[in-house]
């Protein structure tokens, strides 16, 4: 009922994608270049697993296409792979980060957060996504860690702290021009 209420537009480069989410959710505004979209439009923008697999040349591009999009005060939730967290800690070279050839940009989330601060973002919180992805060599550890990834959801909250799983969850909120 509130996302009847609300603009949700979107960006995909992919051709096909683009095609599919069209048909998908055909009130939605879909742009498949970051250009086309209108500045100081958002409140939110949410990117989630994506920017692993851009190299990290465009990064700068990228957050200052977020400033201009965003309203002022409006908010990023980043949410990437977290290069030196605990899950690729424990797992090395098997660490899911690692799995997919497309992820040419693994950093660590002192890395985002400060491409965020760098470009003109508060970081209001951060922390991750746990480590969701057992076996990790203890079976009774395991099952508490996942517990504590579902009272994250549950709560809607970051309860898990920064560097302690196998994603950065960071939430940033961009300062006035």
């Amino acid at each position: 009922r509130l996302l009847a209420s609300r603009s949700v537009d979107g960006l995909e480069q992919s051709e096909h994608a683009l095609t599919v989410a069209k048909q998908n959710c055909p009130s939605s505004r879909l742009f498949a270049d970051v250009s086309q979209a209108p500045s100081d439009s958002y409140a939110v923008i949410t990117c989630i697993h994506v920017v692993e697999h851009l190299p990290e040349e465009d990064l700068d591009a990228v957050f200052t296409q977020w400033r201009r999009l965003l309203k002022p005060g409006g908010v990023v939730l980043l949410v990437t792979p977290d290069l030196g967290g605990r899950g690729e800690q424990i797992r090395g070279t098997k660490w899911r980060g690692y799995d997919d050839p497309t992820h040419v940009t693994l950093r660590s989330h002192a890395f985002w957060s400060d491409m965020f601060e760098r470009h003109g973002f508060d970081v209001l919180a951060k922390g991750s996504d746990g480590l969701w992805d057992p076996p990790y060599g203890n079976w009774l550890l395991d099952r508490m860690r996942l517990a504590c990834v579902v009272a994250q959801v549950l709560v809607g909250r970051l309860l898990i702290t920064a560097g302690s799983g196998e994603s950065a969850v960071i939430v940033a909120r961009a300062r006035a021009h």
